[in-house]
């Protein structure tokens, strides 16, 4: 980011795109999409980015418009193509410029709005759990203590948050 801020535009995009890619490679492992297939001749090789983008998860996650945004930037031979042309020393060195190096950042920026939930939605769910569990307890102040009515609570809490962990062990 530094070079581009300083406008050294060919180390900028030779940088950025590669980890443009890292994040979309990261964002299909985390949803489950795999990255990996099987070679003719044994073994493994990567997916290309191309194939990536056009998995239906990833469009899911990304919305349609983005992830056409990014294959015609960087995969479409029809589009701008500039992951295939930079990282495959084919872009001539007039093509390392601030028009390029701008739209590549701002595909940068798109993918940084991509937010994980997964965890948002467990720590939600488990809080929810966790209140509920509290709420079912309405202690009457004439009859209990109020270092019972934190024992109480307490105790609710911390079976509650085991179960959650249980039920999250239980999912993986």
């Amino acid at each position: 980011i530094n070079a581009y801020l300083n406008e050294d535009f060919l180390i900028s995009l030779h940088l950025l795109i590669p980890q443009v890619e890292a994040l979309i490679r990261n964002l299909a492992e985390k949803i489950g999409i795999p990255i990996l297939e099987p070679a003719p001749s044994g073994g493994f090789y990567y997916r290309t980015l191309d194939k990536l983008l056009g998995e239906k998860a990833i469009i899911k996650v990304l919305s349609e418009d983005i992830c056409l945004y990014l294959r015609v930037l960087l995969t479409d031979p029809r589009g701008w193509n500039l992951r295939n042309n930079i990282c495959h020393g084919i872009s001539k060195p007039e093509n390392f410029n601030q028009i390029i190096a701008d739209r590549i950042f701002h595909a940068l920026l798109c993918l940084a709005l991509v937010k994980e939930q997964e965890k948002r939605n467990e720590l939600s769910t488990a809080y929810n759990r966790l209140v509920s569990g509290f709420a079912m307890i309405r202690p009457n102040p004439r009859f209990v203590r109020t270092s019972d009515t934190r024992q109480t609570l307490y105790a609710i809490g911390l079976r509650r948050i085991k179960e959650c962990r249980r039920f999250k062990s239980w999912q993986n």
